[in-house]
């Protein structure tokens, strides 16, 4: 009888703890601006390319293209390898779309990730994310990461996980809106 007592009070505890976290005040997550959600406008940035020669920023209103693949990656990840092949591909194919990549650099090394683009092939600009603050921005844990983002910058689709030709074929559908 004892220990059910104890039970029962261990859940109410845990459940009243739940209880104010969930009411406690997210004014935090409004102060750091955009949301990277579907929907919501993508967070602007700029970052240095991989060849440091340059910085290049999301938002750009001089592009005239329908939209842009954010690519977020690491070196080490056997996934964003096994991806590289197809975000290579659907740049060489498409004119109209924008593909930038994102090394996350604060969970990998620079030299590491030179060597993995010149391993790969990579053509399409790639920028260094060296202090995680762009990826904390976009809730990036894991990689890799990709937005698809229209025209106007909003976010259209966000996939997880590794790409094949048919991901990325469906993530371009979505920012053209059936466009082609």
């Amino acid at each position: 009888m004892i220990h059910i007592k104890r039970s029962w009070f261990l859940l109410a505890g845990l459940s009243i703890v739940l209880f104010l976290w969930m009411g406690k005040d997210n004014s935090s997550l409004s102060n750091q601006g955009e949301l990277a959600q579907v929907g919501h406008v993508a967070p602007n940035f700029s970052l240095p390319s991989t060849a440091k020669e340059d910085v290049i920023s999301l938002h750009n209103e001089e592009a005239e293209y329908l939209g842009t693949v954010l690519y977020f990656w690491t070196s080490w990840c056997p996934y964003c390898a096994a991806s590289m092949e197809a975000m290579q591909s659907s740049y060489s194919n498409d004119s109209n779309i924008r593909f930038l990549g994102v090394n996350v650099t604060s969970q990998d090394r620079e030299e590491e990730a030179i060597t993995f683009i010149g391993r790969h092939g990579i053509t399409f600009p790639n920028v260094l994310d060296e202090t995680g603050e762009v990826s904390q921005s976009y809730f990036v844990p894991p990689v890799p990461t990709t937005f698809f983002i229209g025209q106007d910058d909003i976010i259209v689709h966000r996939k997880v996980g590794a790409l094949t030709n048919s991901d990325i074929s469906q993530g371009l559908r979505m920012i053209k809106g059936g466009r082609e």
